[in-house]
């Protein structure tokens, strides 16, 4: 159910960009996703919420634990953060989190950090295993790849946030050529299986062995 909302006589720039205020009787924290301590507001962090939920599944413990913290709150699995006001913004999934050496990266701002490039039309980015990165930064981006050369996101990129920021392959699809869900998103899951296959690599992101050619062995 509902544990944030706005109000009807908030700004319209609130109603339209953020999810509100938490409701009475409901607690929101905004938390490390490995730790589940309070980040600073304004950090972005996994959305933690207490009020009306369950208290927890039925004999299993367990399963318990990964869902709910110590102390009673629900683990989303939704990333986002609280502005100094107390309104909740939503940012993207943690399951969607790129690992490039084991820092989290969001693919939300590689998006929006590609898209300022002039003559990007469209951007998704994506991670994908790799033996040495843990995981490598892919970026789908709908442009001219004569105009807009993997090079010119890579240094935009690289000049207006950290280096590690910065997408190790380039793939070039029309907008219209990419998958989408009835609601018109485009699916990370599957943006990472066409990565993998584009780029020759299986799903541990090793490359595949060469198949034989015909009549050879």
């Amino acid at each position: 159910g509902l544990c944030a909302l706005t109000d009807a006589y908030d700004p319209i720039d609130l109603r339209d960009d953020t999810i509100g205020t938490a409701l009475p009787d409901w607690d929101i924290r905004i938390a490390d996703p490995d730790t589940d301590l309070a980040v600073p507001t304004g950090t972005v962090g996994q959305i933690l919420i207490r009020g009306h939920l369950m208290r927890g599944y039925h004999k299993d413990s367990e399963r318990t634990a990964q869902t709910l913290t110590a102390d009673g709150f629900f683990r989303t699995g939704d990333l986002g953060w609280l502005d100094d006001r107390g309104y909740l913004h939503f940012h993207s999934r943690l399951s969607e989190l790129m690992k490039p050496g084991g820092i989290n990266v969001s693919p939300v701002e590689v998006e929006v950090l590609a898209g300022q490039v002039p003559g990007v039309r469209e951007v998704h980015a994506v991670g994908i295993p790799d033996p040495a990165r843990g995981e490598a930064i892919v970026v789908f981006v709908d442009a001219d790849p004569e105009t807009v050369p993997p090079e010119a996101i890579r240094h935009h990129i690289r000049d207006t946030a950290a280096k590690y920021k910065a997408p190790h392959h380039v793939l070039y699809r029309a907008g219209g050529d990419l998958p989408r869900v009835a609601s018109g998103k485009v699916p990370k899951t599957e943006l990472r299986a066409i990565a993998l296959a584009e780029l020759g690599l299986d799903a541990a992101g090793t490359p595949r062995a060469a198949e034989p050619e015909p009549g050879k062995c």
